[in-house]
């Protein structure tokens, strides 16, 4: 699994079989460019609806090569202080739940530990 962010969203268009499809412009954690083509007519194109803006941090992309995001990826929003997973629906399909949870508190600071001085004889 991969991070990354939208950096550019092209207009949709027609592909040679007569669909409609987005291409989608990712900068990767690592620092490479990718891409991917979501197809209108396809399932998987409900994942991405809702997270489709310029400037969002994704998490849970597949990779399909070095400079390729596979559409099947089940990407999620990063947010601070929220995690989000993937839950199945009665229905069969799959959506997004946001689980609330409290960043971890720094650790107190232990007190100095005793050491007894040398003795001198």
């Amino acid at each position: 699994m991969a991070k990354g962010t939208i950096i550019k969203i092209l207009p949709k268009h027609f592909s040679r079989n007569g669909g409609q499809y987005t291409r989608v412009f990712f900068r990767l954690e690592d620092g490479f460019t990718a891409t991917t083509d979501l197809v209108d007519s396809y399932r998987n194109v409900a994942r991405w609806k809702n997270l489709l803006r310029v400037g969002i941090d994704l998490d849970g992309l597949i990779l399909k090569g070095k400079n390729k995001v596979n559409a099947d990826s089940f990407p999620r929003e990063i947010k601070a202080g929220v995690r989000q997973e993937y839950k199945q629906m009665p229905d069969g399909s799959m959506a997004i739940i946001e689980v609330m949870f409290e960043e971890p508190k720094p650790l107190e600071e232990l007190e100095k530990p005793l050491i007894q001085d040398k003795l001198n004889f």
